[in-house]
């Protein structure tokens, strides 16, 4: 950081030292460099051994992050999860429907939810609708990249953590979520 008040920080590097041997060995990410960086120490592979969650807000408007887990697999530090690796494999069509329903498939999972968003008011909805119901034209959203990561614990008589994700989804312009 510039300063120890600054949110923005640069080569971001994770350092580890082991407590025996003192050997050190280092982490830098693809992106390292963003705001509000912090790591989390909890075991996402279920060796009971903690594991290392990087986190980077990039600082845009469509409030993107930069995420990474590694593992210690008893000589180096193994990348075990990847933002980059997550968001390209994740696919999703988001389609309007008629009735002021919106089609979110996860293409990827073969999984449909469906949105309800009649609640958006006449002036949102004459854009898109008819009186009827009926949607004037094919409209399509999108899902954003992964905006957020968190470890959450699905059972607290043990001892390790899953992952929740959050992605936005969006209408026709970014702040239409």
């Amino acid at each position: 950081k510039a300063g120890p008040s600054e949110i923005f920080s640069d080569n971001i590097t994770i350092v580890v030292e082991d407590g025996h041997t003192h050997k050190m060995q280092t982490i830098i990410s693809k992106f390292n460099s963003g705001y509000n960086a912090s790591i989390f120490l909890g075991d996402f592979t279920r060796d009971k051994i903690d594991d290392i969650k990087l986190s980077i807000d990039s600082g845009g408007s469509g409030g993107y992050g930069f995420f990474y887990i590694y593992t210690f697999n008893g000589s180096s530090f193994v990348e075990i999860f990847n933002f980059d690796d997550y968001n390209a494999e994740y696919k999703y069509r988001v389609d309007y429907a008629d009735f002021y329903k919106v089609n979110v498939n996860i293409t990827t999972l073969d999984k449909l939810f469906i949105i309800d968003i009649s609640y958006k008011g006449y002036d949102y909805l004459s854009q898109y609708y008819y009186e009827n119901g009926k949607l004037k034209k094919p409209v399509q959203g999108e899902v954003l990249a992964l905006s957020t990561l968190l470890p959450t614990v699905m059972n607290e008589k043990l001892a390790y953590y899953d992952l929740i994700a959050f992605q936005r989804i969006i209408g026709t312009f970014n702040s239409d979520t």
